[in-house]
């Protein structure tokens, strides 16, 4: 097949593909509410276009979520209607439409995918698996699964959590393969989403959406920048408990829901010549230099030598020119699924910004709590409608909408801005009861998740480590 054809692939079980004609006609009567809205200015005058765009993009996002967790659809397609549909309603701009699919989240996502791909290739996944075989981890699929999250977890708070899961997914691959049945890939991929998620918001540079923070930061007079462990009072804490829930209620539920046949790992996005067998002989100074490619990019991320998109393409590009991976197995190594859910998730989390549609709720809420409220509480009520909404948009997106809704809150409150921006960062990425607000989670659809696996799976997850979020705020970070 011709390297530059791009295949697409519902992620979901085949069974679940199709689309039934009465929730294909179900979808569009939903899309007609937000048109029907748009439409109003033109029957009533007294209406301005003004009035009706953050509610616009507030309906928008629910029709989404609805669509999200009925899975009648798949969704990339309901991920792609909603953006679409923000943009022939002028909830969105179309440029910005387009700007999505060109994002730094977005590239960055394909471009740590060639270097996960090109890892695998040189015996990077391979030799990790060793490893984990020689400690006797592989003999127990809860252990497994409890380790995975464990390590995710470490690896993502100082490297990318996208580029993170990106390499774990060939190598829980390999071990399934080498378990005899022992090992099942879904919910160990789970445990490996779960903890690249978590792990990320542990330090700085972790994940792309602490930068944005920090730029917000960096620009707002009177605040004060983190620090490259500042996030770590809260972060850490939470690893641990994503490790121990992932070792205990998450593998039981998991066991119980994880009922489908996974699609090869191993296979999907890439073709069986261009993903070598580990059997066949590498070049020996191709797995030392991938290593080492893979310091300095981590060195580079940690400095802010350049864009994160930027470091990750050029180390992609040095890849393919040395052999590491050829040009169409990096092609075939990216899960463009993935790219496109990330890609709609960033557009219409742009769209709620634009139009207001965050102001909005932020607005009622302060209204219906009022001034004389504990500002602790409110931070609390931010912190769940922020883990709310980033479970059906980017995280990324949400951060540069919330954080500055917040710090606006807080100084309202004659609270610490910098502290209210720094939880709200940390809220929007323990959105993972969804593959939609967080790359990493994302990722993981490639093995054949279904929408509601992540929300009985993850989901209370999601809630305790919001809970502890909120307890442990005041003392990590005093207002």
């Amino acid at each position: 097949m011709d390297a530059t054809k791009i295949e697409v692939m519902a992620n979901t079980p085949p069974a679940r593909k199709a689309i039934s004609r009465g929730w294909g006609i179900a979808l569009f009567g939903l899309l007609a509410v937000p048109i029907f809205i748009r439409l109003l200015p033109l029957v009533n005058p007294a209406v301005t276009v003004e009035d009706v765009l953050p509610i616009l993009s507030i309906v928008i996002v629910i029709v989404a979520m609805i669509s999200f967790v009925l899975e009648k659809i798949p969704i990339i397609m309901t991920a792609l209607a909603a953006a679409l549909l923000m943009a022939v309603t002028g909830v969105l701009k179309f440029e910005d439409v387009y700007g999505s699919f060109g994002s730094q989240v977005t590239v960055f996502c394909g471009a740590m995918m060639v270097v996960g791909t090109a890892l695998f290739n040189t015996g990077f996944a391979d030799l990790v698996a060793r490893k984990f075989e020689a400690l006797g981890l592989h003999r127990s699929e809860r252990l497994l699964v409890t380790a995975v999250t464990l390590v995710t977890g470490c690896l993502s708070a100082f490297f990318s959590n996208t580029a993170t899961v990106a390499i774990f997914i060939p190598l829980i691959a390999i071990l399934a393969n080498r378990s005899n049945g022992r090992i099942k890939t879904p919910i160990v991929l789970m445990g490996a989403g779960v903890g690249a998620a978590i792990g990320g918001v542990a330090t700085l540079t972790g994940t792309t959406s602490q930068l944005i923070t920090q730029g917000i930061l960096i620009a707002t007079p009177g605040a004060t920048p983190m620090g490259m462990f500042t996030l770590s009072a809260i972060g850490v804490p939470l690893i641990i408990i994503s490790v121990v829930y992932m070792g205990t209620i998450g593998y039981s539920i998991g066991s119980r829901v994880l009922n489908f046949e996974p699609l090869d790992m191993l296979n999907t996005g890439n073709s069986n010549d261009e993903i070598r067998s580990s059997a066949e002989p590498i070049a020996s100074w191709k797995l030392p230099f991938s290593m080492l490619l893979m310091l300095g990019m981590i060195v580079a991320f940690a400095v802010g030598l350049w864009d994160l998109a930027i470091v990750a393409l050029i180390g992609a590009l040095v890849l393919v020119m040395t052999g590491c991976i050829t040009l169409k197995g990096a092609i075939r190594g990216i899960d463009w699924n993935t790219l496109i859910i990330v890609s709609a998730a960033i557009a219409f989390g742009k769209g709620m910004t634009s139009a207001g549609g965050g102001q909005l709720l932020a607005d009622s809420l302060v209204d219906s709590l009022g001034m004389d409220t504990s500002p602790w509480l409110v931070l609390g009520v931010l912190v769940v409608v922020c883990m709310v909404m980033t479970n059906f948009a980017s995280n990324t997106a949400l951060v540069a909408m919330f954080v500055p809704i917040a710090m606006t809150i807080a100084v309202a409150f004659d609270a610490n801005p910098t502290s209210w921006a720094i939880v709200i960062t940390i809220a929007a990425n323990i959105a993972i009861a969804t593959p939609v607000g967080t790359p990493s989670m994302t990722q993981t659809l490639v093995v054949g998740f279904r929408y509601m696996d992540f929300v009985k799976i993850c989901g209370p997850l999601a809630l305790i480590l919001t809970a502890c979020l909120i307890l442990l705020a005041p003392f990590a970070y005093p207002f």
